[in-house]
């Protein structure tokens, strides 16, 4: 029986069907007192906090990308051992990623022109998620602010993108102009629902960084006093997706990223397991103080391999 877990959607509560897991993991506070051997705090990297010296019970990864497999246009050290080694071996692995601004033919071919191969069906968006989403709930008429491929994703649900929209969704494109924002106000000031692929403010370019999805939303949101539903993660909208494609459990899945905030919060939210990389946005000294507090941290891929493969 699916015991329903209470989890924050940002400003919005609701009960999002999850299986409760039970997993037996050490506090933080006793990893870092020295109760627990081999603890997955930053003294001791690449161990779990669970102190065994057994490989992973995990059969399935939820992999992120930008930080993880890629920073930008580069791909990071032994990406393309690492998913050449899943495929090789073969465990099940999805992408999953919070950017909706491309397709998941458009990342495959992104990633195949690092050296990374990983399949279209492989690939999940929050884009896809969203269009998923809507198209369950109901709404068949939207309004998409975004890249094509966020619209394409609608229409492959049956969604008509249009001015005449019972909802606005919220997507990322460096095309979006001031009537896009505009327009979106205006109709949810009429009673069009509010939807956002994800949540992030922003992403990182060079040295700065640029505004993203959540920037945008945030905009409107101001703009029309209402708040805007998130599906990207941390959210757990994103799961059943996940599930259908890697024909699994939660408890079966670790989610692996570089970002406590999105990728192991959303771990958490969905009841799987959730391994931190030092390869993107977090150092040591942040991984360190970081919540929620991962189950595993490495220093990059080779490492996660070298433990839980």
């Amino acid at each position: 029986m699916i015991q329903y877990r209470q989890v924050v959607n940002r400003r919005k509560r609701e009960v999002f069907p999850v299986p409760a897991v039970l997993r037996i993991t050490a506090s933080r506070e006793q990893t870092e007192k020295g109760s627990v051997s081999g603890s997955g705090c930053l003294k001791d990297y690449g161990k779990p906090r669970t102190g065994g010296k057994e490989k992973c019970f995990m059969k399935c990864f939820c992999l992120d990308l930008d930080g993880t497999l890629y920073r930008g246009d580069t791909p990071i050290e032994y990406a393309a051992e690492f998913t050449d080694n899943l495929n090789k071996k073969g465990v099940r692995y999805i992408a999953l990623t919070n950017c909706p601004l491309r397709s998941a033919d458009e990342i495959s071919r992104k990633l195949r022109g690092m050296g990374i191969t990983i399949p279209r069906d492989r690939i999940l968006t929050s884009g896809m998620a969203a269009a998923a989403l809507l198209a369950e709930r109901g709404i068949s008429r939207v309004y998409a602010v975004g890249s094509e491929a966020l619209r394409q994703e609608c229409a492959d649900r049956g969604i008509v993108c249009c001015d005449d929209a019972q909802a606005v969704l919220i997507g990322y494109s460096r095309d979006i102009c001031f009537n896009d924002i505009k327009k979106a106000c205006l109709l949810v000031q009429k009673g069009a629902a509010l939807y956002c692929t994800n949540g992030d403010a922003a992403i990182p370019d060079g040295e700065y960084s640029e505004p993203h999805t959540g920037a945008v939303a945030a905009a409107v949101e101001y703009a029309t006093g209402k708040n805007c539903f998130y599906i990207g993660k941390p959210e757990p909208y994103m799961l059943p997706a996940a599930l259908e494609m890697l024909q699994c459990e939660p408890q079966d899945i670790i989610v692996v990223g570089d970002r406590p905030d999105t990728d192991i919060a959303f771990a958490k939210n969905c009841g799987t397991g959730s391994c931190l990389v030092l390869t993107g946005q977090t150092d040591r000294e942040e991984a360190d103080r970081c919540l929620p507090w991962p189950d595993y941290v490495f220093n990059n891929l080779k490492e996660l391999e070298e433990q839980l493969l």
